[in-house]
């Protein structure tokens, strides 16, 4: 195949997202604000071509709501060395004009999802492929503001008046978006086909896009999958404790893709298919793991993969995000009542 190995520089390049958290339970705990995951649409593609961004986050302190600030931002293309470093250093030195907020070519984008046209010349003097960063900030509570960094990290701060705010309330990631010149090369996130909790299949609350805006179910007045309330402590504890729930077992959760997901990674050099995991977040109980690897490149589809929902009585959301090793995202979200 002409293009094999040309991508191959790019593998080490490709973030689905990045962000600063503080300490959690497990990293499947959404206990204040989370950035899920990130979704290009599409994420291999040609110059002047638009990508549509999506961002998945949520906040975990539903019985204390506040109001959250979200944009994205266009960051640069192709930097030197194709570095998220340098990318960076370009925002911090980014001229504004006089009284300007932001820097003109800085300018955000309020909300989860948004459309940005690549430059047409982004090729030029390229070989093989390039490469754009885009970055998505949320802020609980405050404003985002452009401040240059003086170690050149993230130049957007989140603020409340002049109280700065920390990383409980305030997190950013990246999302870079990879062009080529040759438009059969196509990358399309993966297609979630069916979940299923104890064997029984599962409707989802929202898929992909549907969840920026979609609300939470209300298990109070609307029916929503039951499980059987377990958490770690009483899944360990010795039947002699007398305890409730005492030796229970964990929700078992699977879930399928279609199978035209597992495309040919051009990454990795046209010749097998794409790697597929799926990482798993819940804002009350936790995970049995983090995550779980659905498809691999050399044996492919791995039918006995399945995660473990530990889950206080009550309702809980779970969110499901599917990767696959070319970038792609795809997601879903589900209210579960435990009991």
């Amino acid at each position: 195949m002409v293009h094999r190995g040309l991508l191959s520089g790019a593998a080490s390049l490709l973030a689905l997202g990045c962000a600063e958290y503080p300490e959690f339970e497990t990293m499947a705990s959404v206990e204040s604000v989370r950035l899920l995951a990130m979704q290009a649409d599409p994420s291999l593609t040609q110059p002047g071509a638009s990508v549509t961004l999506r961002a998945l986050w949520a906040d975990g302190r539903t019985a204390d709501p506040a109001p959250v600030s979200r944009a994205w931002f266009f960051g640069c293309a192709n930097p030197a060395g194709d570095a998220l470093s340098e990318c960076l250093k370009d925002l911090n030195a980014a001229p504004r004009g006089d009284g300007a907020a932001w820097p003109a070519r800085f300018e955000p984008v309020p909300g989860d999802s948004a459309s940005f046209e690549l430059p047409a010349d982004l090729l030029d003097g390229r070989s093989g492929y390039g490469i754009a960063f885009y970055f998505f900030a949320a802020c609980r509570g405050g404003d985002l503001a452009y401040e240059v960094s003086e170690d050149d990290a993230f130049p957007v701060v989140c603020r409340d008046g002049g109280r700065s705010i920390g990383s409980e309330d305030f997190v950013v990631g990246y999302r870079t978006v990879v062009v080529t010149p040759w438009p059969e090369l196509r990358n399309a996130n993966p297609e979630i086909a069916g979940i299923t909790i104890d064997g029984a299949p599962v409707e989802p609350d929202c898929l992909d896009a549907d969840c920026l805006d979609a609300p939470p179910r209300d298990c109070t007045t609307e029916t929503c999958a039951s499980v059987v309330a377990c958490t770690e402590e009483n899944a360990a504890a010795d039947d002699e404790a007398n305890e409730e729930g005492a030796n229970c077992e964990p929700a078992e959760l699977r879930v399928e893709l279609a199978p035209e997901s597992a495309e040919i990674d051009w990454y990795a050099g046209g010749m097998d298919r794409e790697r597929l995991w799926v990482r798993y977040f819940v804002d009350r109980g936790t995970t049995g793991a983090d995550f779980a690897v659905l498809h691999y490149p050399d044996t492919g589809w791995d039918r006995d993969a399945y995660g473990e929902l530990f889950l206080p009585r009550g309702a809980a959301r779970l969110w499901v995000v599917v990767y696959d090793s070319m970038t792609g995202v795809s997601w879903a979200r589900m209210t579960l009542n435990a009991d």
